[in-house]
């Protein structure tokens, strides 16, 4: 009885003074690796890999999901590391659209979104889960009209510019900031 006693006591002392093992913290990525800006999303997540290797990465741990510049993919894959993997922390997306998707989801769950290419006006202070390290379309078109008119002092500028949301909101911003120039 002893013995046991004994082999319990010493167990338990053993098991109480070895070292506590830190959970990683998973960090979710979601960019567009493959499809519409899938140039962007890879470059940016080779970037990240370059960050990561040059942390420590005993603490950290990347999750990619490949949002195929799709929101319906990106809301799916989102879900996928907030029920399977527990995820607080994403980085993503690439486009402001995509980003706009997730914004209910990151929302609704608490979940930190920091987004390092979306540039929507709209984006701007549209939950207290989402930040953003990349300039809005205003601020972009804004610099750009200003770089414009101190190098050139014709007034006729043409503009060529892509028929999309991220296109639109720049030509937007661009002519009205070159108007008041």
């Amino acid at each position: 009885m002893k013995k046991i006693l004994f082999a319990l006591l010493a167990a338990t002392m053993l098991i109480g003074c070895q070292e506590k093992k830190e959970e990683k913290i998973t960090i979710g990525v979601i960019l567009p690796l493959t499809g519409e800006l899938s140039g962007f999303g890879s470059l940016m997540r080779d970037d990240l890999m370059i960050a990561y290797k040059l942390h420590d990465t005993t603490k950290y741990e990347l999750a990619y999901i490949d949002s195929k510049s799709e929101s319906k993919t990106a809301i799916l894959g989102l879900n996928q590391l907030i029920n399977t993997l527990d995820v607080k922390y994403i980085i993503g997306d690439v486009g402001s659209s995509v980003t706009m998707s997730l914004i209910p989801t990151i929302t609704h769950n608490q979940i930190l979104l920091l987004s390092p290419g979306a540039s929507s006006p709209q984006l701007h202070n549209i939950s207290p889960f989402f930040a953003r390290n990349y300039p809005t379309d205003v601020q972009e078109s804004k610099d750009v009209a200003q770089y414009i008119a101190s190098k050139y002092q014709d007034p006729n500028i043409a503009i060529v510019y892509s028929n999309s949301e991220y296109g639109q909101g720049l030509y937007n911003g661009f002519k009205e900031s070159f108007a008041s120039l």
